[in-house]
C-alpha cells in the first residue's frame, strides 16, 4: 500500500513540476522542489512517529494513571485540538486565499537567474 502510494505521489508531483514550468526551468532549478517537498514530508512521517508510534505506550500509561480504560481519549482529544490550533493558525496568518499562480510566481521570483 505505501510504495503504491509513493510511487503515485511521485508521478503526481512529477506530473504537476512539468506542467507548471517548463524544460528550462526545470533544469535551471525546479529539479530542486521534490527535494523540498520530501523535507516537508519528513517532518510529517517524524509526527506521525511520535504520536502515532509513541500512542500505545501513551495509552498504557494514561489508563493506569487515571485507573479508567476511558483515559485514552484525551490523548486522542489533545491530537485532535493540537491539529485544529495548528490548521487555524495557519489559515488565519496570511487571511488571503493562495492561488496556485501566486505559488509558482513566488517560485518564478526566488529562482536562480542567468543574468549574461
Amino acid at each position: 500500500m505505501c510504495i503504491t502510494l509513493g510511487n503515485t505521489l511521485g508521478a503526481v508531483i512529477g506530473f504537476l513540476l512539468t506542467t507548471l514550468f517548463n524544460e528550462e526551468e526545470m533544469l535551471a532549478w525546479g529539479w530542486r522542489i521534490p527535494f523540498i517537498i520530501k523535507l516537508l514530508m519528513t517532518g510529517s512521517v517524524l509526527g506521525i512517529a511520535v504520536f502515532g508510534g509513541l500512542a500505545p505506550l501513551i495509552f498504557t500509561w494514561l489508563i493506569h494513571f487515571f485507573a479508567t480504560p476511558k483515559a485514552p481519549a484525551l490523548y486522542v482529544f489533545g491530537c485532535a485540538l493540537l491539529t485544529f490550533v495548528a490548521i487555524v493558525a495557519y489559515l488565519y496568518e496570511g487571511k488571503t486565499k493562495v492561488k496556485l499562480t501566486k505559488v509558482t510566481g513566488l517560485l518564478r521570483r526566488f529562482a536562480p537567474r542567468n543574468d549574461e
